[in-house]
């Protein structure tokens, strides 16, 4: 729990200021270094520090930074094209193949033989087999 004394106060615009120079000095450096520099100054939480850095950026705060500069999506596409340059490559899974059994197995279509050898399959898979036999038969007659 955190008290009344442990808590920062700012007066109006404080927060703007400080982030607005952390940016100014830290222009060469990657945005998400930045925004933790910020965070940590302001006492907000990452994702609240990106927002500023943003806002100061798109609103033309930031002196030596264009408007229209994006340094979030730059700083994101060095991070993934870092990641995948050290990423080991993904050996293929490996492909399962199911061993066929012969297993004895009643179907009702078959109710005069005890026993009828049939690659395993799922119950419910026999009975539509049957049930499509049936049908055929009921056909045909």
């Amino acid at each position: 729990m955190t008290n009344a004394a442990d808590t920062k106060t700012y007066a109006h615009g404080d927060k703007k200021r400080i982030a607005i120079q952390i940016i100014e000095e830290n222009v060469d450096k990657d945005f998400f270094e930045v925004a933790n520099l910020i965070s940590i100054a302001i006492d907000v939480n990452k994702y609240s520090a990106r927002s500023y850095y943003k806002y100061m950026i798109k609103n033309g705060w930031v002196k030596n930074v264009p408007a229209d500069a994006t340094p979030w999506k730059t700083s994101k596409e060095n991070r993934k094209a870092a990641k995948a340059s050290t990423a080991k490559p993904k050996a293929p899974k490996a492909v399962k193949e199911f061993a066929k059994k012969d297993v004895p197995v009643k179907t009702a279509m078959n109710e005069a033989a005890d026993e009828q050898v049939m690659t395993m399959e799922k119950p419910a898979t026999a009975m539509i087999r049957d049930f499509i036999k049936k049908q055929k038969a009921a056909r045909q007659a």
